[in-house]
């Protein structure tokens, strides 16, 4: 009697969701800072097409793009292509503002032959923007870094200055600090730039006359694409002998509250964005507090018993108006402290030595206030006023048999500029 095996295949429908998000920004004219209307913004490497127009102020929206790095393309008639690649796009709007250069001499269309034998029209000049400066007037010895380099540079620890050490003709001073020296100059001639406004030093545990220090105060969540220039400076830059950070500060989300909280080896941070009105005016606050100060408070070894213990706030406010222009308000502070003491030394802490507590702590900041308006659709007036300051304080005591301490030197340090 013949037998059957009878197989059952059970065959289930998994519904696959797509996680997706919007990539929104304003396209502009790199030289006027106007906005561009009717240009094209595309989703590179995406089917179906997916493709939007800049509106009447320059705005655009691409929505239900796919989690992940994308590539959007922007093109319009008399300005250079202009592709913007490794955009992050997960759990928060991601905002961009392409600028755009104007073609001044149009050359002539020309034809090539391509891998088929084909002759086809040569495209368009593709401008790639790491290759260009945010600022126009510096055309040689600048490289542009976006912000997506400095969280992803093996060993840059979120910060720009362990980053442009990677370029030609930069290096570091050692790995603990970031001091840059910048073909053969001295590290002490480098100058930070926060939206253009000088700052002393935007770093934390930094001393008077330095430009580094250990860990950086800038926060990488309120960064936009910045610029280093390593020589050839131009005219607006001054008191600077080696390189020059260009920080850039980015704008709060207009449209929506988000909120970010993130834990690395440089801090717990809690990032807070969204718009005062929806639309227009928005807030972007970061504050960051030292993880290794928290490790130390629960009891876990961090190697050294001065558990170094800093924090930091960035903030920038964005009001645009229309008769009036644009008002900003930013600005960055820091405070921290690390003390040694012989009653909690470990022999094999390399920080500390018997018989001595040492002290130390420092702060600064810097707040600024910008306006900007348009006299004309091709001309705009910028004026800022700032201030900014850094404090550093030490106090060395010895431990004499009595247990009584002796101070041995104390000392306080002030630096302020006004403009």
């Amino acid at each position: 009697m013949p037998k059957f095996l009878l197989i059952i295949t059970l065959i289930f429908a998994l519904h696959t969701y797509v996680f997706a998000q919007v990539i929104r920004g304003t396209v502009i004219d790199q030289s006027s800072n106007t906005p561009i209307t009717n240009a094209d913004v595309e989703l590179l490497n995406y089917s179906p097409r997916k493709r939007v127009t800049t509106s009447a102020d320059g705005t655009f929206l691409l929505e239900n793009i796919p989690v992940g790095r994308q590539r959007i393309l922007i093109t319009i008639e008399g300005y250079e292509d202009l592709v913007i690649s490794e955009l992050i796009v997960a759990g928060k709007e991601t905002v961009v503002t392409p600028q755009l250069t104007e073609i001044i001499k149009e050359t002539t269309v020309t034809t090539i032959t391509d891998s088929d034998g084909k002759k086809v029209k040569d495209r368009r000049r593709m401008r790639d923007p790491r290759m260009y400066a945010n600022n126009q007037m510096a055309t040689i010895s600048t490289r542009s870094f976006s912000i997506e380099e400095v969280n992803r540079y093996a060993g840059g620890l979120n910060d720009p200055a362990r980053l442009v050490a990677n370029y030609a003709g930069i290096f570091n001073t050692d790995d603990t600090q970031n001091f840059i020296i910048a073909r053969g100059n001295s590290p002490l001639g480098v100058l930070w730039k926060i939206d253009g406004v000088p700052m002393l030093n935007p770093n934390h545990f930094a001393t008077l006359g330095n430009t580094g220090a250990l860990f950086p105060m800038l926060n990488t969540n309120t960064m936009a694409n910045s610029d280093f220039h390593s020589g050839a400076f131009a005219p607006e830059y001054s008191n600077a002998t080696s390189g020059i950070f260009d920080i850039s500060l980015r704008n709060g989300n207009n449209q929506r509250y988000e909120f970010t909280a993130q834990l690395s080896l440089l801090g717990a941070e809690l990032v807070a964005e969204g718009p005062f009105k929806k639309g227009k005016s928005s807030f972007l606050i970061a504050y960051r507090y030292s993880v290794l100060s928290l490790i130390s408070a629960l009891g876990l070894p961090i190697g050294t018993g001065a558990a170094p213990e800093y924090q930091d706030l960035n903030f920038k406010f964005y009001f645009p108006t229309e008769k009036a222009g644009t008002f900003t308000f930013f600005g960055l502070g820091r405070f921290n402290r690390v003390a040694l003491l012989d009653e909690a030394i470990d022999p094999n802490d390399p920080f500390a030595e018997p018989n001595r507590d040492l002290n130390i702590m420092s702060g600064g900041g810097m707040a600024a206030m910008q306006h900007k308006k348009f006299l004309t659709p091709t001309t705009y007036i910028k004026t800022t006023v700032s201030t900014n300051f850094i404090r550093y304080g030490s106090q060395w005591d010895s431990l004499s048999k009595d247990s009584n301490d002796i101070v041995l030197d104390k000392s306080l340090f002030y630096q302020s500029k006004e403009q």
